[in-house]
């Protein structure tokens, strides 16, 4: 006599196991794309207020090279907000004299040394970019 054996209760089971760890598997790749594509568009705003930061960074290199680094209209002393012409509409910009500019000379020659601080941030995002620097002119 055989005894028959019901396996159809099984092959369910093993059925329904692989389904829930596929779905998992498509879970799990759904999120990470949705957190990596986030985390893009924050890199990009920072990207660009960083851009921002860099350009008012020559900006300012290029008035200190032409001598026509303004504070307020007037020259400018520590601690001044440098008068900036240039700016995106969308980021507010603003650049320091840390210290006032140092005459120095070494080896029989003259340098000017200036210390900047660049800041710039996005309007809309909050998202915030520093630049300081030291400039060097003889």
């Amino acid at each position: 006599m055989m005894i028959k054996t019901n396996e159809k209760g099984m092959a369910l089971l093993v059925t329904l196991v692989l389904s829930f760890v596929a779905l998992g598997f498509i879970a799990a790749i759904l999120y990470l794309l949705n957190t990596s594509t986030s985390g893009s568009g924050a890199t990009k705003r920072y990207s660009m207020a960083l851009e921002t930061a860099k350009g008012v960074s020559d900006y300012v290199v290029e008035k200190i090279l032409s001598n026509d680094l303004t504070c307020g209209g007037s020259s400018c002393d520590s601690g001044e907000s440098i008068d900036i012409d240039i700016a995106p509409p969308d980021h507010n910009v603003e650049a320091n004299l840390l210290s006032d500019p140092k005459k120095v000379t070494l080896s029989g020659v003259d340098y000017t040394i200036y210390s900047v601080r660049v800041e710039a941030e996005n309007n809309k995002t909050n998202d915030k970019a520093i630049v300081e620097f030291v400039y060097r002119t003889y």
